[in-house]
Protein backbone atom coordinates (compact mmCIF):
# COMPACT_ATOMS: atom_id res chain seq x y z
CA UNK A 1 0.00 0.00 0.00
CA UNK A 2 2.85 2.32 0.87
CA UNK A 3 4.51 1.56 -2.45
CA UNK A 4 1.38 2.50 -4.39
CA UNK A 5 1.13 5.78 -2.50
CA UNK A 6 4.73 6.60 -3.28
CA UNK A 7 4.27 5.89 -7.00
CA UNK A 8 1.10 8.02 -7.09
CA UNK A 9 2.93 10.92 -5.42
CA UNK A 10 5.73 10.73 -7.95
CA UNK A 11 3.24 10.79 -10.86
CA UNK A 12 1.43 13.83 -9.42
CA UNK A 13 4.69 15.71 -9.03
CA UNK A 14 5.70 14.83 -12.60
CA UNK A 15 2.37 15.96 -14.02
CA UNK A 16 2.56 19.19 -12.06
CA UNK A 17 6.04 19.81 -13.43
CA UNK A 18 4.88 19.29 -16.99
CA UNK A 19 1.90 21.62 -16.44
CA UNK A 20 4.16 24.28 -14.94
CA UNK A 21 6.61 23.98 -17.85
CA UNK A 22 3.79 24.36 -20.37
CA UNK A 23 2.48 27.38 -18.53
CA UNK A 24 5.93 28.98 -18.46
CA UNK A 25 6.39 28.44 -22.21
CA UNK A 26 2.96 29.88 -22.97
CA UNK A 27 3.82 32.94 -20.93
CA UNK A 28 7.16 33.13 -22.71
CA UNK A 29 5.79 33.20 -26.25
CA UNK A 30 2.55 35.09 -25.61
CA UNK A 31 1.56 38.33 -24.02
CA UNK A 32 -1.63 38.91 -22.07
CA UNK A 33 -3.50 39.58 -25.32
CA UNK A 34 -2.24 36.40 -26.96
CA UNK A 35 0.33 38.13 -29.25
CA UNK A 36 3.98 37.16 -29.48
CA UNK A 37 6.04 39.52 -27.34
CA UNK A 38 9.29 37.68 -26.85
CA UNK A 39 11.72 35.83 -29.07
CA UNK A 40 12.31 32.09 -28.59
CA UNK A 41 15.73 31.45 -27.01
CA UNK A 42 17.39 30.24 -30.23
CA UNK A 43 15.96 32.93 -32.57
CA UNK A 44 17.70 36.20 -33.47
CA UNK A 45 15.71 39.19 -32.21
CA UNK A 46 13.73 41.04 -34.88
CA UNK A 47 15.61 44.17 -36.10
CA UNK A 48 14.80 47.44 -34.36
CA UNK A 49 14.82 50.81 -36.18
CA UNK A 50 16.02 54.03 -34.62
CA UNK A 51 14.26 56.36 -35.00
CA UNK A 52 11.19 54.16 -35.36
CA UNK A 53 8.77 54.44 -38.27
CA UNK A 54 7.04 57.81 -38.47
CA UNK A 55 6.75 61.14 -40.29
CA UNK A 56 9.62 63.63 -40.22
CA UNK A 57 10.22 67.12 -41.59
CA UNK A 58 13.95 66.62 -42.28
CA UNK A 59 16.39 63.98 -43.53
CA UNK A 60 16.78 61.03 -41.16
CA UNK A 61 19.75 58.82 -40.25
CA UNK A 62 18.13 55.47 -39.51
CA UNK A 63 20.08 52.78 -37.65
CA UNK A 64 19.08 49.09 -37.43
CA UNK A 65 20.07 46.85 -34.53
CA UNK A 66 19.42 43.32 -33.27
CA UNK A 67 20.45 40.82 -30.63
CA UNK A 68 22.94 39.24 -30.62
CA UNK A 69 24.90 42.25 -31.80
CA UNK A 70 27.10 40.18 -34.14
CA UNK A 71 24.14 38.87 -36.13
CA UNK A 72 23.94 39.81 -39.81
CA UNK A 73 21.16 42.26 -40.78
CA UNK A 74 19.87 42.15 -44.35
CA UNK A 75 17.48 44.86 -45.58
CA UNK A 76 15.64 46.05 -48.68
CA UNK A 77 13.98 49.37 -49.60
CA UNK A 78 12.08 48.29 -52.72
CA UNK A 79 9.27 46.33 -51.12
CA UNK A 80 10.87 42.91 -51.62
CA UNK A 81 11.55 40.52 -48.73
CA UNK A 82 15.17 40.49 -47.47
CA UNK A 83 16.98 37.17 -47.04
CA UNK A 84 20.24 35.89 -45.55
CA UNK A 85 22.48 33.47 -47.43
CA UNK A 86 22.62 29.82 -46.49
CA UNK A 87 25.68 30.29 -44.28
CA UNK A 88 23.92 33.16 -42.45
CA UNK A 89 27.01 35.31 -42.70
CA UNK A 90 25.79 37.57 -45.48
CA UNK A 91 22.79 38.44 -47.63
CA UNK A 92 21.17 36.95 -50.68
CA UNK A 93 21.25 38.88 -53.95
CA UNK A 94 18.58 41.59 -53.88
CA UNK A 95 19.21 42.29 -50.18
CA UNK A 96 21.79 44.67 -48.72
CA UNK A 97 23.84 43.90 -45.63
CA UNK A 98 23.44 46.61 -43.04
CA UNK A 99 26.73 48.27 -42.07
CA UNK A 100 26.00 51.85 -41.00
CA UNK A 101 23.07 54.21 -40.43
CA UNK A 102 21.01 54.88 -43.57
CA UNK A 103 20.59 58.51 -44.60
CA UNK A 104 17.04 58.93 -45.88
CA UNK A 105 16.05 62.14 -47.69
CA UNK A 106 12.78 60.83 -49.09
CA UNK A 107 9.97 58.62 -47.88
CA UNK A 108 11.32 55.03 -47.70
CA UNK A 109 9.82 51.67 -46.75
CA UNK A 110 12.37 49.34 -45.15
CA UNK A 111 12.27 45.60 -44.52
CA UNK A 112 14.98 43.90 -42.45
CA UNK A 113 15.77 40.38 -41.24
CA UNK A 114 18.58 39.32 -38.89
CA UNK A 115 20.40 35.98 -38.92
CA UNK A 116 23.32 34.19 -37.28
CA UNK A 117 24.85 30.77 -37.78
CA UNK A 118 23.43 28.26 -35.31
CA UNK A 119 20.31 30.37 -34.65
CA UNK A 120 16.91 30.72 -36.25
CA UNK A 121 16.43 33.81 -38.46
CA UNK A 122 14.50 36.71 -36.94
CA UNK A 123 11.09 37.71 -38.13
CA UNK A 124 11.03 40.46 -40.79
CA UNK A 125 10.71 43.95 -39.35
CA UNK A 126 8.98 46.62 -41.45
CA UNK A 127 9.23 50.37 -41.08
CA UNK A 128 8.16 53.29 -43.26
CA UNK A 129 10.10 56.50 -42.72
CA UNK A 130 8.01 59.33 -44.19
CA UNK A 131 9.94 62.49 -45.06
CA UNK A 132 7.55 65.43 -45.38
CA UNK A 133 9.64 68.58 -45.45
CA UNK A 134 8.25 71.88 -44.29
CA UNK A 135 7.38 73.90 -47.38
CA UNK A 136 8.71 77.35 -48.24
CA UNK A 137 5.82 79.80 -48.09
CA UNK A 138 4.15 80.91 -51.32
CA UNK A 139 5.82 84.08 -52.70
CA UNK A 140 3.96 87.31 -51.97
CA UNK A 141 3.85 90.30 -54.34
CA UNK A 142 3.81 93.90 -53.17
CA UNK A 143 1.85 95.74 -54.36
CA UNK A 144 -0.58 92.92 -55.24
CA UNK A 145 -1.67 92.29 -58.82
CA UNK A 146 -4.04 94.82 -60.38
CA UNK A 147 -4.50 97.60 -62.93
CA UNK A 148 -2.30 100.68 -62.67
CA UNK A 149 -1.92 104.03 -64.37
CA UNK A 150 1.79 104.42 -63.62
CA UNK A 151 4.95 102.30 -63.51
CA UNK A 152 5.10 99.86 -60.60
CA UNK A 153 8.01 98.69 -58.46
CA UNK A 154 7.01 95.15 -57.50
CA UNK A 155 8.78 93.29 -54.70
CA UNK A 156 8.53 89.54 -54.06
CA UNK A 157 9.04 87.94 -50.63
CA UNK A 158 8.80 84.54 -48.96
CA UNK A 159 9.51 82.71 -45.69
CA UNK A 160 12.18 81.79 -44.69
CA UNK A 161 13.71 85.03 -45.91
CA UNK A 162 16.88 83.34 -47.18
CA UNK A 163 14.98 81.05 -49.57
CA UNK A 164 15.70 81.46 -53.28
CA UNK A 165 12.93 83.00 -55.39
CA UNK A 166 12.87 82.15 -59.10
CA UNK A 167 10.52 84.03 -61.42
CA UNK A 168 9.54 84.39 -65.08
CA UNK A 169 7.64 87.05 -67.03
CA UNK A 170 7.11 85.18 -70.30
CA UNK A 171 4.37 82.78 -69.20
CA UNK A 172 6.71 79.82 -68.60
CA UNK A 173 6.95 78.08 -65.22
CA UNK A 174 9.97 79.02 -63.08
CA UNK A 175 12.15 76.28 -61.59
CA UNK A 176 14.90 76.01 -58.97
CA UNK A 177 18.06 74.04 -59.59
CA UNK A 178 18.61 70.64 -57.96
CA UNK A 179 20.61 72.14 -55.09
CA UNK A 180 17.83 74.67 -54.46
CA UNK A 181 20.38 77.48 -54.23
CA UNK A 182 19.66 79.04 -57.62
CA UNK A 183 17.39 78.90 -60.65
CA UNK A 184 17.24 76.71 -63.72
CA UNK A 185 17.94 78.23 -67.14
CA UNK A 186 14.87 80.15 -68.29
CA UNK A 187 14.13 81.42 -64.78
CA UNK A 188 15.55 84.53 -63.13
CA UNK A 189 16.62 84.67 -59.49
CA UNK A 190 14.89 87.52 -57.70
CA UNK A 191 17.26 90.06 -56.20
CA UNK A 192 15.52 93.45 -56.09
CA UNK A 193 12.16 95.06 -56.81
CA UNK A 194 11.06 94.78 -60.45
CA UNK A 195 10.16 97.99 -62.30
CA UNK A 196 7.16 97.29 -64.53
CA UNK A 197 6.32 99.90 -67.15
CA UNK A 198 3.96 97.75 -69.24
CA UNK A 199 1.42 95.00 -68.65
CA UNK A 200 3.35 92.04 -67.20
CA UNK A 201 2.43 88.56 -65.93
CA UNK A 202 4.75 87.18 -63.27
CA UNK A 203 5.20 83.63 -61.99
CA UNK A 204 7.35 82.96 -58.93
CA UNK A 205 8.52 79.87 -57.05
CA UNK A 206 10.52 79.78 -53.79
CA UNK A 207 12.87 76.99 -52.68
CA UNK A 208 15.46 76.15 -50.05
CA UNK A 209 17.57 73.09 -49.34
CA UNK A 210 15.84 70.87 -46.76
CA UNK A 211 12.39 72.30 -47.59
CA UNK A 212 9.67 71.44 -50.04
CA UNK A 213 9.32 74.01 -52.82
CA UNK A 214 6.58 76.58 -52.41
CA UNK A 215 3.46 76.57 -54.51
CA UNK A 216 3.60 78.68 -57.67
CA UNK A 217 2.44 82.29 -57.27
CA UNK A 218 1.06 84.15 -60.30
CA UNK A 219 0.32 87.87 -60.60
CA UNK A 220 -0.63 90.06 -63.55
CA UNK A 221 0.07 93.79 -63.49
CA UNK A 222 -2.04 95.56 -66.09
CA UNK A 223 -0.91 98.94 -67.34
CA UNK A 224 -4.00 100.94 -68.27
CA UNK A 225 -3.75 101.59 -72.04
CA UNK A 226 -7.09 103.20 -72.88
CA UNK A 227 -6.71 106.65 -74.39
CA UNK A 228 -8.55 109.39 -72.50
CA UNK A 229 -11.70 110.85 -74.01
CA UNK A 230 -13.44 114.18 -73.70
CA UNK A 231 -16.57 114.13 -71.54
CA UNK A 232 -17.77 117.71 -72.06
CA UNK A 233 -16.79 121.24 -73.04
CA UNK A 234 -17.99 124.68 -72.03
CA UNK A 235 -19.27 126.21 -74.25
CA UNK A 236 -20.89 123.00 -75.63
CA UNK A 237 -20.10 121.94 -79.17
CA UNK A 238 -22.40 123.76 -81.65
CA UNK A 239 -23.84 125.84 -78.83
CA UNK A 240 -25.58 129.11 -79.78
CA UNK A 241 -26.29 132.25 -77.82
CA UNK A 242 -23.01 132.01 -75.98
CA UNK A 243 -22.22 135.02 -73.82
CA UNK A 244 -19.06 136.52 -75.36
CA UNK A 245 -17.91 137.99 -72.05
CA UNK A 246 -16.70 134.68 -70.66
CA UNK A 247 -13.59 134.39 -72.85
CA UNK A 248 -12.72 130.92 -71.52
CA UNK A 249 -13.07 127.32 -72.71
CA UNK A 250 -13.33 124.49 -70.21
CA UNK A 251 -12.70 120.81 -71.02
CA UNK A 252 -13.61 117.87 -68.77
CA UNK A 253 -11.94 114.50 -69.49
CA UNK A 254 -13.10 110.97 -68.75
CA UNK A 255 -10.26 110.03 -66.40
CA UNK A 256 -7.36 111.29 -64.33
CA UNK A 257 -5.01 113.25 -66.55
CA UNK A 258 -1.32 114.11 -66.49
CA UNK A 259 -1.71 117.60 -65.02
CA UNK A 260 2.01 118.31 -65.24
CA UNK A 261 1.49 119.05 -68.94
CA UNK A 262 0.60 122.75 -69.38
CA UNK A 263 2.09 123.47 -72.82
CA UNK A 264 -0.49 122.87 -75.53
CA UNK A 265 -1.39 124.11 -79.00
CA UNK A 266 -4.73 125.82 -79.62
CA UNK A 267 -5.87 127.30 -82.96
CA UNK A 268 -8.99 129.41 -83.50
CA UNK A 269 -10.96 130.61 -86.49
CA UNK A 270 -14.04 132.76 -87.18
CA UNK A 271 -16.62 131.87 -89.83
CA UNK A 272 -16.87 134.43 -92.67
CA UNK A 273 -19.90 132.78 -94.30
CA UNK A 274 -17.70 130.61 -96.49
CA UNK A 275 -14.90 129.25 -94.27
CA UNK A 276 -13.15 129.71 -90.99
CA UNK A 277 -10.57 132.46 -91.02
CA UNK A 278 -7.65 131.83 -88.70
CA UNK A 279 -7.47 134.31 -85.88
CA UNK A 280 -4.27 134.74 -83.89
CA UNK A 281 -4.37 134.36 -80.15
CA UNK A 282 -2.34 133.05 -77.30
CA UNK A 283 -3.84 131.07 -74.48
CA UNK A 284 -3.09 130.08 -70.90
CA UNK A 285 -3.76 126.48 -69.86
CA UNK A 286 -4.62 125.67 -66.25
CA UNK A 287 -5.64 122.32 -64.73
CA UNK A 288 -8.33 123.11 -62.21
CA UNK A 289 -8.31 119.51 -61.00
CA UNK A 290 -7.24 116.05 -62.21
CA UNK A 291 -9.84 115.98 -65.01
CA UNK A 292 -10.61 119.63 -65.82
CA UNK A 293 -8.53 121.85 -68.13
CA UNK A 294 -9.34 125.56 -68.37
CA UNK A 295 -8.20 127.59 -71.39
CA UNK A 296 -8.05 131.37 -71.03
CA UNK A 297 -7.91 132.99 -74.47
CA UNK A 298 -5.89 136.14 -75.11
CA UNK A 299 -9.04 137.78 -76.46
CA UNK A 300 -10.30 138.07 -72.88
CA UNK A 301 -13.79 138.10 -74.45
CA UNK A 302 -15.10 136.19 -77.46
CA UNK A 303 -15.95 138.20 -80.57
CA UNK A 304 -19.72 138.92 -80.48
CA UNK A 305 -22.20 137.53 -82.97
CA UNK A 306 -19.55 135.19 -84.30
CA UNK A 307 -19.31 131.51 -85.11
CA UNK A 308 -16.02 130.44 -83.56
CA UNK A 309 -14.14 127.20 -84.10
CA UNK A 310 -11.26 126.03 -81.95
CA UNK A 311 -8.90 123.03 -82.21
CA UNK A 312 -6.74 121.64 -79.42
CA UNK A 313 -4.04 119.32 -80.73
CA UNK A 314 -3.66 115.98 -78.92
CA UNK A 315 0.06 116.47 -78.28
CA UNK A 316 0.77 116.48 -74.53
CA UNK A 317 -2.87 115.74 -73.70
CA UNK A 318 -2.41 112.43 -71.89
CA UNK A 319 -3.82 110.56 -68.94
CA UNK A 320 -1.94 109.61 -65.78
CA UNK A 321 -0.90 106.32 -67.41
CA UNK A 322 0.72 108.23 -70.28
CA UNK A 323 -1.93 107.38 -72.86
CA UNK A 324 -2.23 110.21 -75.37
CA UNK A 325 -5.56 111.58 -76.54
CA UNK A 326 -6.72 109.57 -79.57
CA UNK A 327 -7.32 112.61 -81.82
CA UNK A 328 -7.27 116.40 -81.90
CA UNK A 329 -10.32 118.08 -80.38
CA UNK A 330 -12.30 120.45 -82.63
CA UNK A 331 -15.42 122.26 -81.42
CA UNK A 332 -17.46 125.30 -82.51
CA UNK A 333 -20.02 127.64 -80.96
CA UNK A 334 -21.82 130.92 -81.80
CA UNK A 335 -21.83 134.01 -79.62
CA UNK A 336 -24.49 136.67 -79.15
CA UNK A 337 -24.11 140.45 -78.92
CA UNK A 338 -22.64 141.80 -75.75
CA UNK A 339 -24.94 143.34 -73.25
CA UNK A 340 -24.50 147.14 -73.08
CA UNK A 341 -24.48 148.73 -69.67
CA UNK A 342 -25.05 152.50 -69.23
CA UNK A 343 -24.11 154.56 -66.19
CA UNK A 344 -27.30 155.55 -64.35
CA UNK A 345 -26.49 159.20 -64.98
CA UNK A 346 -26.84 158.58 -68.73
CA UNK A 347 -30.34 157.16 -68.44
CA UNK A 348 -32.07 160.19 -67.02
CA UNK A 349 -33.16 158.08 -64.09
CA UNK A 350 -32.73 159.08 -60.47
Amino acid sequence: MKTRFTILSIMIVAIAGVFHACTDYADFVKGSAGTVTETPPNQVVAPVYSPPAGTFTSDQNVSISTTPADAVICYTNDGSAPACNSAKDGCEAGSTQYAAALNLSATTSLKAVACKSGMDDSTIANATITIDYEAVSTPQYSPPAGTFTSDQNVSISTTPADAVICYTNDGSAPACNSAKDGCEAGSTQYAAALNLSATTSLKALACKAGYNDSTLATATYTKETTAPSLSSTTPDDAATGVDPTTGTITLVFSETMDTSQTTHTLTTGIWNNSNYVSTPNSATFTWENATTLKIQLSWVQFPENSQIQWTLTKTNIKDAAGNVLAADITRSFTTTARRTYFPIADTGQT
